[in-house]
């Protein structure tokens, strides 16, 4: 069996087990948009207990926990993978695809595609999605807050 075929995707149901995996992967991360410093066990229990995603899934092959995607309401797709590889990043989009419909589309809201958000510094996750044929289509900017109006 050719490894690419062992991908399976485990669905958070928001278990004690599957909180801890999560946390797990969260201080593996070397890649990160959304937080400066590793929440407390208890903050990203409390994050995770929110359900604050549409859909949330562990990436897993015959041995090992590989990372997991989640989706958000406004078709933003999160991709957080211990080691990104093409056929991981492969099989995940094709889950997708095949399983979820973007939601519908809500002027300079929700657009009518799902895309993904990758930290500038994690060149191997662009490297692979652009090698997958997946469109470039902006690049963000965090602004620095000088509290002046």
């Amino acid at each position: 069996m050719l490894k690419s075929e062992l991908v399976y995707f485990e669905q958070v149901v928001y278990s004690k087990a599957q909180i801890e995996l999560l946390y797990s992967l969260l201080k593996k991360r070397t890649h990160s948009i959304s937080h400066k410093r590793l929440p407390t066990f208890e903050e990203h229990k409390n994050f995770v207990e929110g359900n604050p995603y549409r859909c949330w899934y562990i990436v897993k092959d015959s041995t090992e926990t590989l990372g997991s995607f989640y989706i958000k309401r406004d078709n933003s797709i999160g991709l957080n993978l211990i080691k990104p590889e093409v056929f991981i990043v492969e099989k995940i989009l094709s889950y997708i695809r095949k399983n979820f419909e973007p939601n519908p589309e809500e002027p300079s809201i929700i657009p009518s595609y799902y895309y993904i958000n990758v930290a500038t510094k994690n060149k191997k996750l662009i490297k692979i999605l652009e090698a997958l044929g997946e469109k470039k289509m902006q690049v963000s900017f965090k602004l620095r807050m000088d509290n002046s109006c």
